[in-house]
């Protein structure tokens, strides 16, 4: 029985060692430590969260840029080379009926590929104008001076055709400077 005793005893004891060992484990305030602790947690999850929404968004503004800046340079590349396709034919449909009129006194010059030519020139300089840059309609307004009037221009049964081909070649020239410059993401050096 007095085995009994001291091992119910000293199971009390431990029980009350326990109980005391838990309440010297919290001192007093140690609520306030933990509070203070959470609402740091806290504040540094969503200090986390918040550079990081933020650095998302920055990413994203950048992608959006960038394409825009890619998109801009597709399109200013398909404007640019129908420009210089439409002044080239242009060109040449008025080199064409000069020299088949040249030194004649009757000429029947093909009037309907002349207006045709006309028409998609003056369309395509009307696009430079809307999509180009500074430099590319300073550009295409040097060219177009090289060539016949080409807005509100109505043949009739005789007419004038002016055409400076070496000032139409160098004004092309400096159009596919501008476009080397423009058009590439990464323009080559020359350009």
């Amino acid at each position: 029985m007095a085995n009994e005793n001291n091992g119910a005893g000293r199971t009390d004891m431990s029980k009350e060692k326990h109980a005391g060992d838990r309440h010297a484990a919290w001192p007093r305030g140690s609520v306030a430590v933990v509070v203070i602790a959470a609402l740091l947690t806290s504040g540094a999850a969503y200090a986390g969260s918040w550079v990081g929404a933020q650095a998302q968004l920055k990413g994203q503004a950048i992608q959006r840029r960038a394409t825009l800046e890619n998109n801009t340079r597709q399109k200013r590349a398909n404007v640019y080379r129908s420009f210089l396709n439409a002044a080239n034919n242009y060109a040449v449909t008025t080199a064409s009926i000069m020299n088949s009129c040249f030194d004649k006194h009757t000429c029947t010059p093909d009037l309907a590929a002349f207006q045709k030519a006309r028409y998609t020139f003056q369309g395509a300089l009307n696009n430079v104008y809307v999509d180009g840059t500074e430099a590319a309609v300073l550009a295409s307004r040097r060219l177009a001076g090289s060539l016949p009037p080409s807005l509100g221009f109505k043949p009739m049964q005789s007419f004038t055709l002016t055409f400076d081909r070496e000032r139409f070649v160098s004004s092309y020239q400096s159009f596919l400077t501008v476009m080397c410059r423009e058009v590439p993401a990464i323009p080559r050096a020359s350009c």
